[in-house]
C-alpha cells in the first residue's frame, strides 16, 4: 500500500509539471511573439507544399525561445527566435524550416505528448525511459532526413546545423539580468 501511495504521489507530481509545461507551450505561441515577413509565410507555403503538408501552418518570431520549435496539431505553428533569419542565409533558414516541417508532417507534437504520459506513468521503469530517449533522438534523425530528401544538400544541411550552434554559442548569457 505504502508503495503504490508512493507511485501516485510521483506520478500527480509529474502530472502537475506536464500540466504546466503544456500551459508553457500555449503562453510562448502569444507572449512575446510577432509575425514573420509575408515573403517567408510565401516560402514557408512552398515548402510545405514539397513535404506534402496540406494544412495551413503558421510562422512566428518569439523572444522567448532559444531554437526553433514547431507544435500544434490541428493549427501547426513554427517559432523561430528573433533575429535568428539575420545570423543565417535564406537556403539555410529553409533549411530549419523543412526538418521543423518534417515534425508537423509526422505528428511528432502528438507523438510527443503520448510518450510523455507513459513516461509519467512508467517513471520507476529504466529500460522504458531508455527507450524513450532513444525515440526521441530517432525522431530527430528522421526529421533530418525527410529535410534532406526534399533539400537534397547534405553539406547546406550540415553548415546549417554548424551555424546555428555558432548562433546559440554568440547569444550574450547574461544580458537579460543586467536589465533587471
Amino acid at each position: 500500500v505504502l508503495l503504490l501511495f508512493a507511485w501516485g504521489l510521483v506520478l500527480l507530481f509529474k502530472s502537475i509539471k506536464m500540466s504546466l509545461d503544456i500551459a508553457y507551450i500555449y503562453r510562448i505561441r502569444m507572449v512575446q511573439t510577432r509575425p514573420m515577413e509575408a515573403s517567408w509565410n510565401a516560402r514557408l507555403l512552398a515548402l510545405s507544399k514539397r513535404m506534402g503538408i496540406t494544412q495551413k501552418v503558421g510562422l512566428l518570431e518569439s523572444g522567448i525561445i532559444p531554437g526553433p520549435a514547431s507544435l500544434g496539431v490541428f493549427k501547426p505553428l513554427i517559432l523561430l527566435p528573433i533575429g535568428m533569419i539575420n545570423h543565417l542565409t535564406v537556403a539555410q533558414v529553409e533549411a530549419i524550416l523543412l526538418h521543423e516541417l518534417a515534425h508537423i508532417r509526422r505528428s511528432d507534437y502528438l507523438v510527443n505528448v503520448l510518450q510523455r504520459v507513459l513516461e509519467n506513468v512508467f517513471f520507476f521503469n529504466p529500460a522504458l525511459l531508455w527507450l524513450s530517449h532513444r525515440i526521441r533522438e530517432e525522431r530527430e534523425n528522421c526529421c533530418d532526413d525527410l529535410a534532406l530528401q526534399v533539400l537534397q544538400d547534405e553539406q547546406l544541411y550540415a553548415q546549417t546545423l554548424l551555424r546555428f550552434q555558432e548562433y546559440q554559442w554568440r547569444k550574450p548569457q547574461y544580458a537579460q539580468a543586467f536589465g533587471g
